[in-house]
């Protein structure tokens, strides 16, 4: 995410557009959610939640086990 990789960005915004992470410890949920914000901290892209569902199953497959 920090590299700018795999991001969806909103409102035709784009990778320079972007000044500041923010990441969310979502305990409930055991995850982290993050996006990004522009200059005016508007949100500039979608929601993310880490880990995605495809990098642990990859995981496990590349590991056996998680």
């Amino acid at each position: 995410m920090l590299k700018g990789e795999n991001i969806q960005y909103l409102e035709n915004k784009e990778q320079s557009d972007i000044k500041a992470f923010y990441f969310e410890y979502e305990f409930e949920y055991l995850n982290i959610i993050c996006w990004g914000v522009d200059r005016a901290g508007k949100i500039a892209t979608e929601t993310t939640a880490l880990p995605r569902k495809n990098e642990n199953a990859a995981q496990k497959n590349e590991n056996g086990v998680l």
